[in-house]
């Protein structure tokens, strides 16, 4: 695979930036610092970007293989409602649209953890929350209750 040429690599810089913004936003994951920078990376020849997402300048869409995100890349470039459980497919269409068709940004949410149900569910109030109630479930019953020595 060789350098794409200025027209390319706009159009796929633009088109992985909505991707990524669409990961982040739904499934959480690395964010591009900018379009330019991916573009400049398109143009060098650059084909594997943060969270091992793949691009191919000869295809479309451009975003070939999401190293992290595979149920994320299912959902948004092969058009499987039900690849991300914990996302309405509603809402799934409408990132589907941003991503593929340039559409309007769909509202603000919080991403969700998939393919680990147990901890999506648990609050997201910060990082020792989710520490402590993962903790929990691993100690004995009552651990804190004993007497020490």
């Amino acid at each position: 695979m060789g350098k794409a040429d200025n027209s390319n690599a706009a159009k796929i810089g633009d088109f992985l930036f909505r991707y990524m913004l669409a990961r982040y936003r739904c499934v959480g994951g690395a964010l591009a610092s900018s379009r330019i920078r991916l573009v400049n990376d398109i143009k060098e020849g650059v084909r594997v970007f943060e969270g091992r997402i793949v691009i191919s300048a000869e295809a479309w869409p451009p975003v070939t293989k999401d190293g992290e995100q595979h149920a994320f890349f299912d959902a948004i470039i092969n058009g499987n409602d039900h690849a991300v459980a914990q996302i309405d497919p509603a809402e799934l269409t409408a990132w589907r649209n941003y991503v593929l068709n340039h559409g309007p940004v769909p509202g603000w949410r919080e991403p969700v953890m998939v393919g680990c149900p147990e901890r999506a569910d648990m609050p997201a109030k910060g990082l020792t929350v989710r520490w402590a109630a993962v903790l929990s479930t691993l100690l004995p019953a009552g651990w804190l209750k004993r007497a020490p020595g």
